[in-house]
């Protein structure tokens, strides 16, 4: 049992072995272990013998694996040369939580200053449409009865609102227009703001953020938000440095893992096939007849132990049990594989 996880690795790494459910085979006249002194011990396990469950959930591991390869997609060319995975489920992910951190600490702090510039610029542009107006913001803020908004509207949208007038409990002027669109100003009661919002909504406004933190005249506080963007865009480049420097510093490692968990997963699959008992683990699949001869002296590097049974498709009792088809054409035929497998793949014994 102990070898469990390195023989699913192995199967894996080796591409040629296609997992069946090995409880059913079991349960089935076409499992069967010859009676003799060596495999006595597997025999007597039979009894015991029950399907592998796979409790592990490795969803959040590779989520955040996901969120660092995409960066480095983003910044970098794929990595070359032969990648060597980890084996032990532990270590991956821990290395992987400990990669996250490092990387999250500083693509947070990037993104957050990304949005804030966002913010900023739309609060500018808005603001840009006041600053014709003489009036100290600080006094639109600290209205005590009425609340002031500026909404960017339709010239359709415009008209429907227009046509509603006297059900809004709000003081509407138009302080820019353009050929598809004009900008309001309102002021609402305070009382009645929650009914003007739901048809300020309704007619598709679309709300602009006002410069709830800045004093001055609009244009002042435009000139304030252009200075904080570019002590802000300062920011940003050095934050897409360090992160650049830190995909680049952690590149082979990104990659080793994201190999070490993609065999996990699909060792996982293996194992979600398996059975196990108290002393020992059974694994059936498919695998090439060309192959077999490769897999067993591999399988038995691992542990002389290991019994190994092979069976040819025209042998098996249970015509549930349907062997896989595996293409294999020479070169020239190849390319038509593709136009093979659209029509359908030829079952096992079939003509190509």
């Amino acid at each position: 049992v102990n070898q469990f996880d390195r023989v699913t690795k192995l199967l894996v790494l080796l591409n040629n072995f296609e997992p069946v459910d090995a409880f059913q085979q079991i349960n089935s006249s076409n499992f069967y272990i010859s009676t003799n002194e060596t495999n006595m011990d597997a025999i007597l396990n039979v009894s015991q013998i029950l399907p592998v469950s796979n409790s592990r959930d490795y969803s959040e591991v590779k989520k955040h694996l996901n969120e660092i390869i995409s960066a480095k997609a983003s910044l970098m060319k794929e990595s070359e040369g032969k990648i060597s995975p980890i084996w032990n489920q532990e270590e991956i992910v821990a290395q992987i939580e400990n990669l996250y951190k490092e990387y999250k600490d500083i693509n947070e702090k990037l993104q957050n200053y990304k949005h804030l510039m966002d913010d900023y610029q739309k609060l500018s542009e808005s603001l840009d449409f006041l600053s014709e107006v003489d009036v100290n913001i600080e006094e639109l803020n600290n209205l005590k009865n009425f609340s002031w908004g500026i909404y960017k509207i339709s010239r359709e949208n415009r008209e429907k609102l227009k046509r509603n007038y006297e059900n809004i409990p709000s003081i509407i002027i138009t302080i820019y227009t353009t050929k598809d669109y004009k900008i309001i100003l309102t002021f609402t009661p305070n009382l009645l703001l929650k009914e003007a919002n739901n048809i300020f909504r309704s007619a598709n406004c679309e709300p602009i953020p006002n410069a709830m933190g800045f004093n001055g005249t609009p244009k002042e506080a435009v000139q304030e938000l252009r200075n904080l963007q570019k002590d802000l865009e300062n920011e940003v480049k050095i934050l897409e440095e360090e992160q650049k420097a830190f995909i680049k510093e952690n590149s082979k490692k990104i990659d080793i893992l994201e190999a070490s968990l993609d065999l996990e997963l699909q060792s996982n699959a293996v194992k979600g096939k398996s059975a196990i008992a108290k002393d020992f683990f059974y694994i059936s699949g498919w695998v090439p007849e060309s192959e077999i001869k490769k897999i067993t002296r591999n399988i038995e590097k691992i542990d002389e132990q290991i019994i190994i049974i092979d069976k040819s498709a025209e042998t098996l009792e249970n015509s549930n049990l349907k062997a896989p088809t595996r293409l294999k054409n020479n070169f020239f035929v190849k390319p038509f594989e593709s136009m093979v497998r659209m029509y359908g793949m030829p079952s096992y014994g079939e003509i190509d």
